[in-house]
This record gives C-alpha cells, sequence and structure tokens, in this order.
C-alpha cells in the first residue's frame, strides 16, 4: 500500500506539471504617489486574458500557472511591467505612476492644417493613435511588395518601422490597443521605451474576432454589446461583466414602423392562405416580396435600427434615435436620465431622415464631437452629453475623401490622397 501511495502521488505531480492549473488572482492597482486607486487600468497577461480595474482599483485575473507576466496599461499611466514570480497569499496590490509626459518636441505652426507624412517616400493605408504614438501601415514608394509598419509622433515624425510581409490591417479595441491583422493571426502592437515597435500577445485571428469583433465598448469591467434581434425591428444594448454571464439589458429599442409593417405583412399571407387564391398568393410572392434570384425584397430595402453609443468621463451614452433621447448610464450600468435631442434627424419631403452621424471622443479631453457625413463634405459638431445639444459646428478642410478622420487631445487627424503623381496617402493633422 505505501509503494502504491507513493506511485499515485508522483502520477498526480506529473499529471499537474504537465497540464497547468488555472489560478484565479485578485489584485488591486493603486497610484505609487498618492495611494489612490487607478480605475480602468487594462491589466493583461502572455494569454491575452484581459482584466479591467473598477471605480476602486480592483481587478480579478485568471492565469495558467506561476511564474506568469501582467502588463498594466493605462492612459495616464503608460504601460509597464509585473512579473509574478510567486502565488500572492491575499490580495496583490500594484503600485504604478503617472506617465512623465515631457515635452520632447514643441511644433509651432501658424497653419491650424498640416500635412505630417509630405516628404515621407510612402503610402498611408490606414492608421491608429495610441497615447502618444501614431502607427501606421504604408507602403514604400507605392510599391505593394515593400509594406513596413512605421511609428510616428504626433507630428508625424517618423521614429522606426519594420517589414511586415502579408499584413492586412490594423485594428483598435475597445481597451484602445492597437493591433495588427494578419491572414491568420493578429498581434498587439507596444513601443519600448526606446522607441522599438515590437508585436506581443500573437492570438489566432478566428479567436481574436470571435472574442472582440461583436464588442462596441468597454466601460470599468463592463463590455458593452448591442444586437438587432431577428424580425429586424428590435435592437438591445446590454453589457456583460467578468466572471459573470448573465446579460445585463440597458435599453430597447423598438421601430413601431417596422413592426406594422411586418404585421401588416402576416395579415395577407394569412388572407391568402385562408380564400386559397393560388395566382394572387404567387404574384405576391414572386413580384411583391422577392427578387427574381429568390432573395427577400425585406432585406435589400430595410435599413438597420439607427442608433449610437458612446462614453465620456466613465459614463455610457446611447442615441435612441427612434425615441428623440439620449440615455445616460453610470460605470455601474445605473440608468441616471433621458435627455430629448434633434441634432440626428432631419425633415424632408419624404419623412423622417436620419443622418449618419459618427461619435468620436477625444481619449484625453473627454469631449465628445459628432461626425456627419455628407456628400461631398464632413461637419464636425461638440456635443455637450450633460444638455443632449450640439455647439456651434467646426469647419473641417475642403477636403471632401478625407478617410480615417479620428480626434485626439484637440487635434482631427485624417488621410488624404494628394494629386501629384504617384498619388500618395498622405496623414493630416487639423488643430480644432
Amino acid at each position: 500500500m505505501f509503494r502504491k501511495l507513493i506511485l499515485i502521488t508522483s502520477l498526480l505531480g506529473m499529471v499537474i506539471a504537465v497540464y497547468p492549473q488555472n489560478l484565479e488572482i485578485r489584485g488591486r492597482i493603486i497610484d505609487k504617489n498618492t495611494e489612490y486607486p487607478v480605475a480602468e487600468a487594462h491589466v493583461t497577461t502572455g494569454s491575452g486574458v484581459v482584466s479591467i480595474t473598477d471605480a476602486s482599483g480592483y481587478f480579478n485575473l485568471t492565469v495558467t500557472g506561476i511564474p506568469a507576466t501582467l502588463r498594466i496599461t493605462h492612459v495616464s499611466y503608460g504601460a509597464m511591467i509585473h512579473e509574478l514570480t510567486t502565488m500572492p497569499k491575499d490580495l496583490l496590490v500594484i503600485r504604478i505612476s503617472q506617465a512623465v509626459t515631457g515635452l520632447k518636441e514643441v511644433q509651432i505652426s501658424g497653419n491650424r492644417l498640416r500635412v505630417l507624412t509630405q516628404k515621407e517616400p510612402f503610402s498611408i493605408q490606414e492608421f491608429a493613435i495610441d497615447q502618444d504614438v501614431i502607427w501606421f501601415l504604408g507602403f514604400i514608394n507605392n510599391q505593394a511588395n515593400q509594406k513596413r509598419l512605421f511609428m510616428a509622433n504626433l507630428y508625424g515624425d517618423t521614429l522606426a518601422s519594420i517589414p511586415v510581409k502579408g499584413a492586412e490591417r490594423l485594428f483598435q479595441d475597445v481597451f484602445r490597443n492597437v493591433h495588427i491583422v494578419f491572414r491568420d493571426s493578429v498581434c498587439q502592437l507596444y513601443h519600448s521605451e526606446e522607441n522599438r515597435p515590437e508585436l506581443i500577445y500573437p492570438e489566432e485571428r478566428s479567436n481574436f474576432f470571435s472574442l472582440m469583433g461583436d464588442i462596441n465598448l468597454s466601460l470599468g469591467q463592463k463590455l458593452i454589446y448591442s444586437k438587432e434581434a431577428t424580425g429586424s425591428h428590435l435592437r438591445a444594448v446590454y453589457y456583460i461583466q467578468q466572471n459573470d454571464p448573465v446579460r445585463y439589458l440597458l435599453t430597447l429599442m423598438v421601430d413601431s414602423l417596422e413592426a406594422g409593417r411586418q404585421n401588416t405583412v402576416r395579415k395577407i399571407d394569412l388572407a391568402m392562405a385562408r380564400f386559397n387564391v393560388p395566382e394572387l398568393a404567387n404574384m405576391w410572392t414572386e413580384i411583391l416580396r422577392y427578387s427574381k434570384r429568390g432573395t427577400r425584397f425585406e432585406s435589400v430595402i430595410f435599413k438597420a435600427i439607427p442608433f449610437g453609443l458612446f462614453k465620456s468621463n466613465n459614463e455610457l451614452f446611447i442615441v435612441n434615435y427612434l425615441k428623440d433621447s439620449l440615455l445616460n448610464y453610470s460605470d455601474e450600468g445605473k440608468f441616471l436620465r433621458a435627455l430629448p435631442i434633434s441634432f440626428h434627424k432631419a425633415n424632408n419631403a419624404g419623412g423622417i431622415l436620419y443622418k449618419d452621424l459618427t461619435y468620436l471622443t477625444d481619449p484625453l479631453t473627454q469631449k465628445v464631437y459628432v461626425l456627419e457625413k455628407k456628400i461631398s463634405s464632413w461637419t464636425l459638431n461638440p456635443l455637450d452629453p450633460s444638455t443632449g445639444q450640439t455647439e456651434a459646428e467646426i469647419r473641417l478642410p475642403d477636403l471632401p475623401g478625407m478617410d480615417g478622420i479620428s480626434v485626439h487631445d484637440h487635434a482631427v487627424y485624417f488621410i488624404y490622397q494628394e494629386k501629384n503623381h504617384p498619388y500618395y496617402n498622405r496623414l493630416y493633422r487639423y488643430q480644432l
């Protein structure tokens, strides 16, 4: 029996060594100088698991084993690495210091509009801003086989670049981390203190987008989703929390006109079936409800329920176009109030026309802007979330082909194609 016991113990030890155990870590992140909690800090493991600190700085994280490497990022504290060599017996407390935002370079110009990459021999495919760094994919001399990943400061000065063969595009997740997407994989972009670009946390592409592709926003420990229900007249906005499988409903938007139209269609179908009028039924089916290729006309002419989502100062805002209201929620998911709005629609001869709007939040100032796409131009209006009213329109450059418009630190960044051969896409900065 003693020998059997030793054998079983040895086998169990081998199993534990081969198959790593999931370990639950509960921690708190605080400011090193003030001892105040740090909210909305992102704690990431090497396997890509992410946890976000709540208003009190607490987080829960699952690691596959010890030792483990934790990467902590925050818009005001930058990025840091914490090596976990032993399993904490109690609460893991991590102290971090605010990033020093020294002015490495101050550029003063009398022009509000600047071409940041005017003298560079490359064309930009797309870009993304991560704190004080701009990442963009580009082509040297517009050659498809010379694709590179560039890292530049906010004035467009190239700091470093590396070749990225097979890279398709950039993706910025709801936590504002920038990723580079390849055909089969996705990697997060990170720059060291020596301004050296690095590709970290590789993940299979299908797995990555199955986790991140449907998330609309993050708010503290909550992930915000929106889903249009079957029938095309209901849209639900809800959130889920870490280690909680329950979906918590925030609001349900109902298109009553679409619901009435579908009810009318069902009544016509029932009437035809009741009175057995095959000729009329066939005509209704073939001409009015289906195309010649068998595609339902409803899927062609129906437009998705319009809505908007944005956050500012740790609060969530949902634009309910159908009820002309701006819904406000706290970071705990609690409904605060509803404000009447009118900036989202216009009246024309055919009735109400909902505008094509995009909501941009400056990550540094937390100021919200409403970007409207018109036929040949763009307009930008500051939005006051406390009143639901837009302020005076900001005149943007008269460049109708602008692409990738984003706002960062009181400035608008976008891509525009120069009109001189070889037609490079240039990065522009427009000071607000």
